[in-house]
């Protein structure tokens, strides 16, 4: 009876030990998290804010060894905003120009 007790706890913390390093292990890093934040707010089209947040990713990238891939993504959607933004300020601003009007 007393060895099933100490067998039980022995498994009990075994468990718990195991469901502490697998959610650690799980957790992503501030970069990844950032990465994955500004792509909902790209998604969503507020793409000036996703592009600050895709900068503050890459600053963040830069504190890490092993992000070389992340990083070049997020310079590549960094280039995708300004082009996407620089495209909406000059639809915008030739359809304030040139309204269409109905004939």
């Amino acid at each position: 009876m007393n060895l099933y007790i100490i067998s039980s706890a022995g498994i009990f913390i075994l468990v718990l030990a195991s469901a502490l390093v697998y959610g650690a292990y799980k957790k992503k890093s501030v970069p990844v998290n950032l990465y994955f934040e500004a792509l909902r707010l790209e998604n969503s089209g507020e793409f000036e804010v996703a592009e600050r947040v895709y900068q503050s990713a890459l600053e963040q990238v830069g504190k890490y060894r092993f992000h070389e891939d992340l990083k070049m993504k997020i310079e590549e959607k960094i280039r995708l905003m300004h082009t996407l933004m620089e495209y909406q300020r000059n639809i915008s601003f030739s359809d304030f120009n040139h309204p269409v009007t109905a004939e």
